[in-house]
């Protein structure tokens, strides 16, 4: 009888079937283009810079890849505890297919003698063990850094920037001075030198290194600040970081400077009389500096880097379930065995430009999600007209001896075939759509899409679970239309539903 009716009111039941098949069609097209979005931003992370676990020390505020965000940014990033215990632990576990260290630093790029304001977040690695699990970037000119060689591997912006800054400064001074080279033909490339200037809690350091490497991102990231990464051998991103080997050790201090602690009247000592004489000028040399300064050794030993410090493990696994079961089994071995270290996920270790990413990623899928609530409540709408425009049908029913549990099931028969019905033709049609823009591709067009597609152009695929969710939903809406306006059609009496035709 459900089906019956269907056929009669083919009209109507084709409009109302229609609306139904265009929401599916938004459902899932927008949940498609909502995954691909985010497994893409997850991807285009984990596989190039993060990796799925990243271990650091502990710190009172969030540590990521790039540093503690603490207020200010002026809290140092806490050095690795038992590094080498750690990367032999990762070695033992199966699921782990990959790990590398890390040291993260900052500095202003610079040459010679002009004035540099480009910056550059610097990734101090190991090369060998990085490039098996990040394999993200493309050499233009040169090469790799070699282990144990110095040098910068800086991407093709980090040089166009520098290169532009540079020919602005000479062009000012040429203005200033006509017979000074305004470098209009100048260039940097791979074994040019460059200079990196650190600030921080550390005080201000200065590294010369050679340019070994000219590269650019195979999958770019523009508008997150992850192109301003440059790679540098480690030992320069730990000099510029200040991690050195604490001195320990004894002082021999003389019988007179000890005397000087056991004053008790300060006044004694100020008492000897200072004669002021005119000093004798003379020249100086590095040799003679030195000896002004005299035994240095004190002095280089608190200074000298520490080639064991590291800041980060990150490492690679086979999968997300894999991945959140792994850094729940680290975090407990690190209690354990007393070990202050914290594992966490991709967004964890990609810390603000995460953030970053997921607002645009959110503000993209409430506007689906808008478009998708639409689209439900003109199906439902629909429905509903559809029932009340059948109240005189309903009354009938009721005078012919009808009850009002068999009109329930007629109604939620007719609904539940209608919803499912078109829900699939709309499930057929969004396939073939998100099929069509996976082969085409959406093009990113401008800074925002690149972000929220994660690359060059997004191409969307569908699952199994979106055509389901979105057909049960359909039928969900369906059934929820008709509840009101049925009820409201029972309650009147069957003589006054008959006279309302």
């Amino acid at each position: 009888m459900a089906v019956r009716n269907l056929l009669e009111h083919r009209a109507k039941t084709f409009i109302i079937g229609t609306i139904i098949a265009v929401g599916v069609v938004l459902l899932i097209v927008g949940n498609a283009l909502m995954e691909t979005a985010a497994l893409g931003i997850r991807r285009g992370f984990i596989e190039n810079y993060t990796g799925d676990i990243m271990i650091a020390g502990t710190s009172n505020n969030p540590v990521s890849l790039f540093g503690v965000q603490s207020p200010g940014g002026i809290e140092d990033t806490p050095t690795l505890p038992r590094h080498d215990a750690i990367r032999d632990f990762l070695a033992q576990r199966d699921e782990i297919t990959g790990s590398t260290s890390q040291v993260t630093g900052y500095a202003r790029l610079s040459h010679e003698e002009f004035d540099g304001r480009s910056f550059s977040i610097l990734f101090g690695i190991e090369p060998g063990s990085y490039r098996s699990i990040f394999r993200n970037i493309t050499f233009l000119d040169g090469r790799d850094i070699l282990p144990g060689e110095e040098g910068i591997v800086i991407s093709q912006e980090r040089i166009d920037d520098l290169v532009d800054e540079i020919k602005r400064q000479a062009e000012e001074r040429a203005e200033k001075e006509p017979d000074a080279d305004p470098l209009s033909k100048f260039t940097l490339g791979a074994g040019d030198e460059i200079r990196l200037t650190s600030f921080g809690n550390a005080g201000v350091k200065i590294r010369v290194v050679p340019i070994v490497g000219v590269f650019e991102f195979i999958n770019p990231s523009e508008g997150l600040g992850i192109d301003l990464i440059s790679y540098v051998d480690i030992q320069t991103v730990r000099a510029l970081s200040g991690l050195t080997i604490g001195f320990q050790g004894e002082f021999d201090l003389e019988e007179e400077q000890v005397s000087l602690l056991d004053v008790e009247d300060l006044d004694q000592l100020f008492t000897v009389d200072f004669e002021v004489t005119e000093a004798e000028l003379v020249e100086l040399d590095q040799s003679s500096l030195l000896e002004i300064l005299g035994d240095t050794e004190i002095r280089d030993a608190a200074l000298e880097i520490d080639t064991g410090s590291w800041q980060y493990i990150l490492a690679k696994t086979g999968g997300r379930a894999r991945t959140n079961r792994t850094i729940g089994e680290l975090n407990r071995w690190f209690e354990s065995q007393g070990i202050g270290a914290l594992a966490a996920d991709w967004e964890v270790a990609a810390g603000p430009f995460a953030q970053t990413a997921d607002v645009i990623r959110q503000v993209f899928n409430i506007a689906i999600i808008i478009v998708a609530v639409v689209a439900i409540i003109i199906m439902i709408n629909t429905l509903v007209i559809g029932v009340i425009e059948r109240t005189a049908e309903i009354g009938t029913m009721r005078a012919l001896g009808a009850h009002k549990r068999f009109i329930w099931r007629l109604f939620l028969v007719e609904t539940v075939t209608i919803s499912t019905l078109f829900g699939l033709v709309g499930a057929g049609i969004a396939s073939i759509i998100v099929g069509i823009l996976n082969i085409a591709g959406i093009p990113a067009t401008n800074v925002f899409l690149r972000i929220l597609f994660a690359g060059d152009a997004l191409r969307p695929e569908i699952s199994i679970v979106s055509i389901i969710s979105s057909v049960v939903i359909a039928t969900l809406a369906g059934l929820l239309a008709h509840v009101y306006p049925v009820a409201v059609a029972l309650r009147i009496q069957p003589i006054k539903a008959i006279q309302s035709e």
